[in-house]
């Protein structure tokens, strides 16, 4: 597991995970897909995550859809139009 002590490990996690995301579009804006699931089983819970970022000040705006993973390739199609339909303003 993962230990506490050591941020630069949860770091590089992070980095990597974002790293490998698919880039997709937010609107005007290039945005991160990526998704995390409990397990491979069918009724495992799963969130596909997508990052927008924020104007230059290094933030992001998250927008979480969970589901089970028998789900996931249903109802990402209508997610990502969602996604790509919000305006930031």
């Amino acid at each position: 597991g993962l230990l506490r002590s050591d941020p630069t490990t949860v770091e590089s996690l992070a980095k990597k995970t974002v790293d490998e995301a698919e880039q997709i579009q937010a609107g005007t804006k290039t945005a991160k897909l990526d998704s995390i699931r409990a397990s491979d089983q069918p009724d495992a819970r799963s969130l596909l995550v997508v990052a927008v970022p924020m104007e230059n000040d290094g933030m992001s705006m998250f927008v979480k859809l969970n589901c089970e993973l028998r789900m996931i390739e249903e109802v990402k199609s209508t997610f990502l139009s969602f996604v790509n339909s919000l305006r930031w303003e």
